[in-house]
């Protein structure tokens, strides 16, 4: 197959412009999303309302940000009737000054909780599930966003009004009060890929913020590598889930 039979969108994901290519069975599958999710919000506009609310999960690297990104765009290249939006997680990251002065214990070392920015602790989740409830009851709400050029939630905001919203974030399928945020939620994707590939992209991702290449893998083996068997370790199955092999992004599984 050729690269001409392939569609590129080119995406802003937290500041960095990245270039999404997907081969006709791919975008098959975000067709599919499309419709789906369109079916949900027909049928949430019968009963009276509220916005409909699709959660993005996966490791960290898998690609949810992307894929939540491409849904929309295409979405809007269709012109479809209701409108798509995606909001991330990351803009709850509690700021940096924060983690800054923030500590916890691990390996016997005191340690700032910004050494291991992205773990379930440095995130605000009861932010996230406030800013989600007045979302879905209509309230007007303008929602975080994180930087990745500079470390750091952003000082603009993203002022919420799509029809159907793609919440995509690493630890929305935890227990807890990740659980408690499912509850306001239609439905549930999960996106994942091989060990190889995640790790060849997060090692990228943060050479591509500013680290080096020692830095980066260092990073990788203290918190992003635990990450993601935290991810799988911890994560209820979602409704619907993405694997990519091979370079290609297949069904895994579907339970609606």
């Amino acid at each position: 197959m050729s690269a001409r039979d392939e569609r590129i969108y080119v995406l802003d994901v937290n500041g960095f412009q990245v270039d999404a290519s997907y081969k006709p069975s791919e975008e098959a599958l975000i067709d599919w999303t499309i419709d789906h999710l369109m079916s949900l919000r027909q049928k949430k506009a019968q009963d009276g309302g509220e916005k409909t609310i699709a959660f993005f999960s996966g490791p960290p690297g898998a690609g949810k940000s992307t894929l939540a990104l491409s849904v929309c765009k295409r979405a809007e290249e269709r012109k479809t009737a209701y409108s798509f939006e995606c909001l991330g997680l990351d803009g709850f990251h509690k700021r940096r000054d924060v983690l800054l002065n923030a500590y916890t214990e691990k390996d016997g070392r005191r340690i700032s909780l910004n050494d291991i920015k992205g773990v379930p602790e440095t995130f605000d989740a009861e932010a996230f599930c406030k800013s989600l409830s007045s979302v879905k009851t209509g309230k007007s709400v303008l929602w975080p966003v994180y930087d990745r050029r500079v470390h750091d939630v952003s000082d603009e905001m993203q002022k919420v009004s799509g029809d159907i919203l793609l919440i995509e974030g690493n630890w929305l399928m935890l227990g807890g009060i990740w659980a408690k945020a499912r509850e306001m939620c239609d439905i549930t994707f999960s996106i994942d890929a091989d060990d190889i590939l995640l790790k060849e992209r997060l090692i990228a991702r943060k050479v591509r913020g500013g680290k080096t290449m020692e830095e980066a893998i260092d990073w990788f083996k203290r918190v992003d590598g635990l990450n993601i068997r935290l991810y799988r370790k911890e994560s209820a199955p979602s409704d619907v889930g993405f694997v990519r092999k091979n370079g290609i992004l297949l069904l895994s599984h579907k339970k609606i």
